[in-house]
């Protein structure tokens, strides 16, 4: 659409693969720096470690490339993990099409993702601070796990709410 375009996408994503790096990356043949880009995006999966896809995985996406997606199961998963943090008191954003929440650090903690996040782990909570994500003072809460997973964490993060520390 635009010369400068790159469309990046993972089928770890689209598949509900997670820990699986198979995807591409476009470069729009009109990019004046097309090569540069092409050539940056080589090196750095090399130097991640992410030479090339497993043959196996490439051949499941080869035959999966045009199956429909059933993505009920993760909109209950939301809707159930949404549920738990509006009883719980937690702010959160409502994703359209992701498999976790983006949710608001408390107060009582000045907008220390990474000092939350240890705190939640005092309740068997694991979570992402945000920081990570270059989102400061937020957190995220993944719901690709099991759904049981899910329903058992409401007491933990209600009790985990109340008794957050008001001010730091």
């Amino acid at each position: 659409m635009y010369k400068n375009s790159v469309v990046v996408t993972s089928f770890a994503k689209n598949f509900s693969l997670p820990g699986e790096r198979i995807g591409y990356i476009c470069v729009n043949p009109a990019c004046p720096e097309k090569n540069d880009v092409v050539s940056a995006c080589i090196y750095t999966t090399r130097v991640l470690g992410f030479v090339n896809a497993p043959a196996l995985m490439q051949r499941v996406v080869a035959k999966s490339w045009k199956s429909p997606a059933d993505m009920s199961l993760y909109e209950k998963r939301r809707n159930e993990l949404v549920e738990i943090l509006d009883e719980a008191g937690i702010v959160h954003a409502n994703p359209e099409g992701a498999f976790y929440l983006w949710c608001k650090v408390p107060e009582g903690f000045d907008g220390d993702d990474m000092d939350f996040c240890d705190y939640l782990k005092k309740y068997l909570i694991l979570a992402a601070p945000g920081s990570g994500f270059g989102g400061r003072g937020w957190f995220r809460l993944a719901y690709c796990t099991s759904e049981k997973s899910i329903i058992n964490s409401r007491s933990a993060f209600v009790r985990a709410m109340k008794e957050c520390p008001l001010k730091k």
